[in-house]
């Protein structure tokens, strides 16, 4: 019941749209890269988009879950900075004194980047169930190379975001 009450908290922040739909774009695929849980436990890995670079106007985008596919695509404005906010999100279910908890640990990241119009960069948290060494990977698909101005926050949260920009 607790990973159920979690996974719909995720939902709880205002939805990310491209903010000028008519000029140039790009996509970005975002892949699930968590160890599969197993029992007892669920991942959720959540991904927000700032066209400022701030937290502030950060949207989600969307989360991936045990329930959803195993990627989601959305487009971003192309030709100018946008920061990427990833968040993984273990739940294990414990019994404590009788009672069935839930214990969620997470690791967080931000990329800044250009995307380049008409191009798709595939985007992957890679969270470990120990959450000792979280990365986050963003790749041009049709190159394979990094963005030339990619910069990342291993640390970067958001989570204030989900607060604040509600609608």
């Amino acid at each position: 019941m607790a990973p159920v009450v979690a996974l719909a908290l995720a939902g709880c922040a205002t939805a990310y749209k491209v903010s000028d739909a008519g000029g140039p774009q790009a996509q970005v695929v975002f892949v699930e890269a968590v160890e599969k849980a197993g029992l007892g436990e669920a991942t959720l890995q959540t991904l927000f988009v700032s066209e400022t670079q701030a937290c502030e106007d950060a949207r989600r985008a969307f989360g991936l879950s045990w329930i959803d596919p195993n990627s989601k695509t959305t487009r971003v404005p192309a030709e100018r900075p946008v920061t990427l906010f990833a968040e993984s999100t273990y739940l294990t279910l414990r019994i404590n004194a009788g009672l069935i908890q839930s214990v969620p640990l997470g690791c967080y990241a931000s990329a800044t980047f250009t995307p380049r119009a008409g191009r798709r960069y595939r985007v992957e948290h890679r969270a470990p169930r120990s959450l000792t060494r979280c990365q986050l990977v963003v790749v041009d698909e049709a190159t394979g190379a990094r963005p030339a101005d990619l910069r990342i926050d291993p640390a970067a949260t958001c989570r204030k975001a989900r607060t604040w920009n509600r609608s």
